[in-house]
């Protein structure tokens, strides 16, 4: 039974161990069915522009709606004198 030629690199005598271990990871990084393969992007994706909302940035307009200690998932497990809302000019 014959050998494939690029998998018999892996055993073959004269390598050292860094050289079948990077031609291993070339070899999963090239099949198509890696889960390490990286889809390529759809074509719009080059010419979109991104843009990244941070929320917590924007001015507080009502403060009825801010979170409480009462309102935490664990309110027990909170000190209620040490938490607060972070401050919007912070």
């Amino acid at each position: 039974m014959r050998e494939h030629p690029v998998a018999s690199g892996l055993v073959a005598s004269g390598r050292t161990f860094r050289q079948r271990f990077l031609l291993a990871v070339g070899l999963l990084l090239a099949a198509s069915h890696s889960p390490l393969a990286q889809p390529a992007p759809p074509a719009w994706a080059q010419d979109a522009v991104w843009y990244q909302i941070f929320p917590e940035r924007f001015a507080n307009g009502d403060v009825s709606n801010d979170p409480t200690v009462e309102t935490l998932e664990f309110p027990e497990n909170v000190d209620a004198g040490l938490w607060a809302v972070t401050p919007w000019t912070a």
